[in-house]
């Protein structure tokens, strides 16, 4: 009975680990699907929509792209490299259609001082999945393996001391 009882062990410990390591790489890649990237401090030059010979007005006709192209609506956050926040839909308007950035001929973007932005926003990586129901079910696939694994971890552990 002691035989059985320290197989128990060992094989109860040894399961739980690898519930554990197998748990948390299922529950990164759920977490990845499930959720848009965070990206932050990408900077924006913003030279080429100042109009030419060194008039500092911004041509508002000029779209400018970002690294990221599959944007989450309403996250692109835009300001300039000091931390000043620039004004959503006056000093800048985001298409989130066609991902552009286009910036306008406001006193605050004719004032600045420098013709980089750093700019904030959300992305859908290809990984992404669109549909809310599949995503709550998604979630749901790291809670089953694990009530699973435990399940099948006590069994075999039981069957160890049933010998």
């Amino acid at each position: 009975m002691e035989k059985n009882i320290l197989s128990f062990a060992i094989f109860g410990f040894i399961g739980a680990i690898l519930l554990a390591v197998f748990a948390g790489s299922i529950a990164d890649n759920i977490a990845y699907q499930n959720n848009p990237l965070v990206i932050t401090g990408e900077s924006l030059d913003i030279s080429s929509a100042r109009i030419a010979n060194g008039n500092p007005s911004i041509n508002a006709s000029q779209y400018l792209s970002l690294a990221k192209s599959d944007w989450v609506t309403n996250s692109v956050v835009v300001t300039m490299t000091n931390g000043s926040a620039l004004t959503a839909d006056t000093d800048y308007y985001v298409n989130y259609t066609n991902h552009k950035i286009n910036f306008s001929n406001t006193t605050t973007m004719f004032n600045m001082p420098v013709n980089t932005t750093a700019v904030a926003y959300q992305n859908y990586e290809s990984d992404y999945i669109q549909d809310g129901t599949a995503r709550t079910i998604n979630g749901l696939v790291i809670l089953f393996f694990i009530i699973g694994g435990i399940l099948f971890v006590y069994d075999q552990a039981r069957r160890q001391l049933d010998v």
